[in-house]
């Protein structure tokens, strides 16, 4: 909760089985170069060889224009949206897709502060990617102030991305880092310079680097954040079904 300069909108929506497009109008038109979007999906069907059904790409089309897609159809999804507005932010945004037979794409930006910037995805994998993890779990992380970089293990089919960059101007700080799992934990954690946990977010991506059958359920590529104590983030998932997994994050204490 921002006591100023912070505007929230949000909803919750579905999908039906034959859908693969939604556009929601906003309420209140947004200022695009300072706002990005946070969302969640879920849905009740048990199939793992599907996962990529449930994956969606959210990114805003005009002012008041979301656009919710995805690459296949199949099963009804549920998902929780937020477009936030930051007055003390610049944000860049894109879209952006890995081919089919690559494992990465970057993304040019206008330079940024490293030490008051950080990345937020989300992304629809393709229809043939076929509930595999390592192709549609995607890491994102700047490679320099000119560039983002988006990764994954796999190579299969495709993964649509939407990307923003954010970029704090109001004296916001942020530290990032990567962390590893092993193949047998379903845990690990990274340590920071202290924050004060009351006013500092977690944000992380990551990919799966182990486990091509598409059985395994996401537990093993689907984590959890939060802080053990104000230097240590602790991430957690459900299952470690023998899959390995590589996390970036970015801590951010807004004043």
């Amino acid at each position: 909760e921002f006591s100023k300069g912070a505007s929230v909108q949000r909803g919750s929506n579905s999908l039906l089985s034959t859908e693969s497009t939604n556009t929601i109008t906003l309420s209140t038109a947004v200022d695009l170069s300072r706002m990005f979007i946070i969302a969640y999906s879920r849905t009740t069907n048990t199939s793992n060889t599907i996962d990529e059904e449930r994956t969606l790409r959210y990114r805003l089309t005009s002012t008041t224009g979301l656009e919710v897609l995805r690459n296949e159809t199949g099963i009804g999804v549920s998902y929780e949206w937020q477009v936030i507005q930051l007055d003390g932010g610049r944000v860049q945004s894109g879209i952006s897709t890995i081919t089919n037979g690559s494992t990465s794409v970057s993304v040019t930006i206008s330079s940024v502060n490293l030490s008051n910037s950080f990345i937020i995805l989300n992304s629809a994998a393709g229809a043939d990617v076929n509930g595999v993890e390592t192709d549609h779990y995607v890491q994102a992380s700047y490679a320099s102030t000119t560039q983002v970089s988006f990764t994954r293990t796999g190579n299969s089919d495709t993964v649509d991305i939407a990307w923003f960059a954010i970029e704090m101007i109001d004296g916001t700080s942020v530290q990032s880092g990567n962390s590893s799992v092993a193949t047998t934990s379903t845990f690990s954690t990274s340590t920071l310079a202290t924050v004060d946990t009351t006013k500092t977010m977690i944000v992380s991506s990551y990919r799966v680097d182990t486990g091509d059958a598409p059985a395994t359920t996401q537990d093993s590529g689907t984590f959890s954040s939060y802080f053990l104590d104000s230097s240590t983030i602790q991430f957690e998932r459900a299952s470690a079904e023998s899959n390995s997994a590589n996390i970036s994050w970015f801590a951010v204490q807004f004043q």
